[in-house]
């Protein structure tokens, strides 16, 4: 065996090492990674559960609001366009005025 024989053996057994911890590098990876994954997808499920009552809540209140703006509009359609002219007038009073451009 030449000592360019030796270095090639040296060299394959020193890639085949680095191989087999890159593998073994690869595997923890994979395998934490599907962990945080679990544990992300546990969390999100606890939020929706958590949130669910809310949400539906919201709902709840934005259909009462629905409802009782179809009753004051089908009672008095004249209140309710009195009050969104009010409500208009008081948005642009608060609105900023527009300075005019120098000439």
């Amino acid at each position: 065996m030449s000592p360019f024989d030796d270095l090639i053996q040296n060299g394959r057994d020193t890639a085949a090492a680095a191989k087999a911890r890159i593998g073994a590098g690869l595997d923890e990876a994979k395998a934490a990674t599907g962990e945080l994954a679990t544990k992300g997808r546990e969390q999100v499920q606890k939020l929706g559960e958590k949130v669910a009552p809310a949400v539906q809540r919201g709902k709840d209140e934005a259909a009462k609001a629905n409802n009782k703006l179809k009753e004051a509009a089908e009672s008095g359609p004249l209140t309710l366009l009195a009050g969104a002219a009010a409500f208009g007038a008081l948005l642009g009073t608060l609105l900023p005025k527009r300075s005019k451009p120098e000439e």
